[in-house]
């Protein structure tokens, strides 16, 4: 699942206009569970060296999604690996290539219909 997650990301931003620097991707964590952060950490050793990488933590808090999308817009990521729904639902309508994972019901969400994002549910 790991690996799989890092090759869309991957396959995402070969497809955006080529640039001068290492795509900048943001990791953004719904909460601090052990099982969140094996997929983040499996995640950053599949990716190694192919992107700029910047890991943000909601805390499992919905009144840290205007804080969440604010840093994103300012700090111009090209990508988003958004882990579990909070995440998910936070980055939803940014326009950003965006990969989810451990997201239950990702069609209940709404997020499966969003064009630039995609992803694994558990």
């Amino acid at each position: 699942m790991k690996r799989l997650a890092a090759v869309i990301l991957l396959l995402l931003l070969l497809a955006q206009p080529p640039g001068e620097c290492k795509p900048k991707v943001a990791i953004i964590k719904a909460e601090s569970l052990e099982c969140f952060d094996e997929v983040v950490q499996g995640f950053k050793e599949e990716i190694g060296d192919e992107m700029e990488l910047y890991e943000y933590d909601m805390l499992g808090e919905p009144g840290n999604a205007g804080r969440i999308r604010e840093i994103v817009r300012l700090r111009g990521f090209e990508g988003i690996f958004a882990v579990g729904a909070l995440a998910a639902l936070t980055v939803k309508h940014m326009g950003i290539p965006t990969v989810y994972a451990m997201v239950i019901s990702p069609e209940r969400l709404g997020i499966t219909e969003m064009e630039q994002m995609c992803g694994i549910s558990v």
